[in-house]
């Protein structure tokens, strides 16, 4: 893979291709990557005899180490935007991906609220049951109109208090309300009968 010279032991024209030019002295230079990769050759032919010294294998051999440096670089380059392209692409099906999740999401919580809001208005709207919503701590969350017919409060009254309010006086000392609250927190539901107290 080193500089080759040599004198042709044969005569210029011989085993050349018709209409070749003669070729008696030849200089070969490979082309190497900084990887030790042979790239190709500068090959250079000449008439006369010993023509290629020293010096000008110096030459061409710089000459093949710029060719070499200069398609190491033209690969670098072809792979970097090789690179830049499959990112690009890549990222585009990711904001792809992330956009349909976001338009999935926000769909979803549309529907959500659409679905809640129905659900709201019907309670609102019945009126021969009183239905009602308790925080953790019994305090009243929400109230429907059934509610403040049966009951005697209007949402702006009770809403915020504590359900407690409902029971006689007796069932609030044997902390009836709250053993109730207890039961529904740890079963998830209860049910319980008894006496309630409207506003009037």
């Amino acid at each position: 893979t080193g500089v080759q010279t040599c004198a042709l032991p044969i005569s210029p024209r011989k085993g050349m291709p018709k209409g070749h030019l003669p070729v008696t002295s030849y200089l070969a230079v490979p082309v190497t990557a900084r990887s030790g990769e042979v790239l190709g050759g500068l090959f250079f032919g000449h008439e006369e005899e010993a023509r290629f010294d020293e010096k000008t294998e110096d030459l061409v051999t710089i000459v093949a180490n710029q060719a070499a440096v200069a398609i190491d670089n033209a690969r670098l380059h072809a792979a970097a935007r090789d690179a830049n392209a499959k990112l690009e692409i890549a990222n585009h099906a990711l904001q792809a991906r992330v956009s349909e999740a976001v338009s999935a999401r926000t769909s979803a919580e549309v529907s959500a609220r659409s679905t809640t809001e129905e659900f709201r208005l019907l309670v609102q709207g019945v009126v021969d049951y009183a239905i009602y919503m308790l925080d953790l701590d019994g305090n009243v969350s929400t109230w429907n109109a059934g509610a403040e017919r049966i009951k005697g409060y209007s949402a702006a009254e009770i809403v915020g208090q504590h359900f407690s309010k409902f029971y006689t006086e007796e069932d609030r000392e044997a902390r009836e309300p709250w053993r109730f609250l207890q039961e529904a927190r740890e079963h998830g539901r209860t049910a319980m009968e008894g006496w309630r107290s409207r506003k009037d």
